[in-house]
């Protein structure tokens, strides 16, 4: 598994319906350079519900569902230049490591590596 298609496939199977999809979805894998699931949101989607899938080394999967406005405010990193939020969340502590905001409460769901 490596593609977010696959990834929004394989959360929607689990949960029993097509809830996340393309567009309500960001995806990331590990940075290969810093610990950190790194993650651009566009500045038109701050104040949506935002679906994360945040992929593991070991290829598992993790689900955060985010509440609308959870992005909003001055707390997060904003790139005027693209119009998005950044975000670097820790692999460890799921903490957005600019800001220290905790993303571990919206954890909707973690799944292992498919075995091949």
């Amino acid at each position: 598994m490596s593609g977010k298609r696959e990834a929004i496939a394989r959360v929607n199977s689990q949960i029993g319906h097509k809830l996340l999809n393309h567009q309500n979805t960001h995806f990331s894998n590990i940075n290969k350079t810093v610990p950190v699931w790194w993650l651009e949101v566009p500045l038109r989607k701050v104040g949506k519900q935002l679906h994360i899938i945040l992929r593991e080394e070991d290829g598992g999967l993790i689900w955060l569902r985010c509440p609308p406005g959870t992005l909003g405010g001055n707390t997060f990193r904003r790139r005027s230049d693209k119009d998005v939020v950044c975000l670097e969340i820790d692999i460890g502590r799921f903490v957005d490591r600019r800001s220290g905001y905790d993303f571990s409460r919206y954890v909707e769901l973690e799944l292992p590596a498919r075995a091949c």
